[in-house]
């Protein structure tokens, strides 16, 4: 199954050093969150990333501005593709939706009936049983799920 994100943020105006530096303070971030170490946080804040990625952002809006040419609309249309480039609409089409909503139902599916055949393994071997476990078709549907625990 393949994870996919929607609404990911563009990062066509990141530039290469913005990246990097990107990089940089996850692999610090991550770092510290493993050590703990007060040195590692310290570096970790310490990372100029945020800078780089405003430095970033204006460079490429001032190079997008300058490049509009004198027409009529052009102006205003890059203004509006500046102000608003995360407002476009990134939900999937009718079909690809449908084509996810089986994927996570196979997906978890075959999750609940691994993990139903690991309790009715698990239990199939406890000695202290007071009823020996009832095996129960899966319902692929997920529409029903029978009780795991005896009372």
């Amino acid at each position: 199954m393949k994870t996919r994100r929607c609404g990911k943020r563009s990062g066509r105006w990141l530039s290469d050093e913005a990246v990097q530096a990107k990089r940089q303070r996850r692999r610090l971030e991550a770092r510290w969150r493993r050590t703990k170490l007060e040195t590692e946080r310290v570096a970790y804040r310490k990372a100029l990333a945020n800078t780089h990625i405003v430095n970033s952002r204006r460079s490429f809006c001032q190079q997008r501005l300058q490049s509009v040419t004198c027409e009529r609309n052009t102006p205003w249309r890059v203004i509006r593709e500046l102000l608003h480039s995360e407002d476009r609409d990134t939900s999937p089409n009718p079909r690809k939706a449908k084509k996810l909503c089986l994927e996570f139902r196979r997906f978890f599916t075959g999750k609940l009936a691994r993990i139903a055949r690991d309790i009715t393994g698990r239990l199939s071997t406890t000695r202290n049983l007071i009823m020996p476990p009832i095996h129960r078709p899966i319902n692929s549907l997920l529409d029903h799920l029978a009780p795991v625990t005896y009372c």
